[in-house]
């Protein structure tokens, strides 16, 4: 049974591990795009860009929640294996005791005791293998943090749409203006 176990978080920490990665690569851009839409706010409302601004948003919204969603299906995938495991382990402890109660009397107590044991085992063994998965999960910030102090690419500076009636140099001229100093 622990050899199975192994298998199961062996695998699911691999996918799980990935899958994190994925979550937060697509999470950044989402941070950049609104701290970067914060602080152009003005530019982008005398532009008119708003709207394209709000769809670039929600693409890179689709593209996380893709992402999470791989993430979430992976863990119920393994909460499923894990629950099927332990059904397993106490059906096998419930059917040797019909066995040995056929066979040979058996104290029901311990048939009992055994049930229940089988059950704590099990809550325990996944409960090993879910911190396990999820501390290795993290360490993905841990890897993104030296991604980040290595050196990021920057991003290509695309040019701006410009209006029709727009200027194209800016000046300021006075015209009848006294100044004083006192």
């Amino acid at each position: 049974m622990l050899v199975v176990y192994y298998h199961i978080q062996r695998y699911y920490r691999r996918t799980s591990r990935e899958l994190k990665r994925l979550s937060t690569v697509t999470l950044s851009p989402i941070y950049a795009h609104f701290s970067e839409s914060l602080n152009g706010l003005a530019v982008i409302r005398a532009m008119r860009e708003s709207e394209q601004f709000a769809d670039e948003n929600q693409l890179r919204l689709e593209v996380n929640q893709r992402a999470n969603f791989g993430g979430y299906a992976a863990s119920q995938w393994l909460s499923t294996w894990l629950q099927m495991l332990g059904v397993a382990m106490v059906t096998g402890v419930a059917f040797t005791a019909v066995l040995e109660h056929h066979l040979n009397s058996v104290n029901p107590g311990l048939v009992g005791l055994a049930i229940s044991y089988a059950l704590s085992v099990t809550n325990l063994l996944s409960g090993v293998v879910t911190s396990f998965t999820e501390t290795e999960k993290q360490m993905v910030s841990v890897e993104r943090m030296g991604q980040y102090i290595s050196g990021v690419s920057t991003e290509h500076q695309g040019g701006i749409k410009q209006l029709p009636n727009w200027p194209l140099q800016g000046a300021i001229e006075f015209k009848g203006v006294v100044l004083v100093y006192r």
